[in-house]
C-alpha cells in the first residue's frame, strides 16, 4: 500500500486545489480532508477561496511549502526503498541473515 502522503509526491504544494482533488490525492475520506482543511484554514496555514458552491485552498505559509518540498524531495528519492521494504510486511515474515 502506498502511503498516502508519497499519493501526491508529484502535486505541487503552491498550485490552489479543490477539497475533492485534495481527496483523491491523498486517499482520505472527504470527511477527514474537510477537518484537516478547516484545521489549517483556522491557523492561517492555508486560505479559502470560495467560487460559487465549490472552495479551493492554498497553502499561504512560506515554511509549510519549505516543508512539503522538502518531504516532496525525500519521497521522490526513497519511495522504491520503502515500497520494497518487508520489515512489516506481515505476510512475508523478515528473514535473518
Amino acid at each position: 500500500m502506498t502511503p498516502p502522503a508519497s499519493r501526491s509526491s508529484t502535486s505541487s504544494s503552491r498550485t490552489p486545489r479543490y477539497q475533492k482533488d485534495l481527496v483523491q490525492e491523498v486517499g482520505l475520506s472527504q470527511g477527514q480532508v474537510s477537518q484537516h482543511l478547516a484545521c489549517l484554514t483556522w491557523c492561517g496555514l492555508v486560505e479559502a477561496d470560495r467560487q460559487g458552491r465549490r472552495i479551493r485552498y492554498r497553502v499561504v505559509e512560506p515554511r509549510v511549502v519549505a516543508i512539503l518540498d522538502l518531504a516532496r524531495g525525500f519521497l521522490n528519492h526513497t519511495t522504491a526503498d520503502i515500497a520494497a521494504c518487508r520489515i512489516i510486511d506481515r505476510e512475508k515474515p523478515m528473514e535473518k541473515s
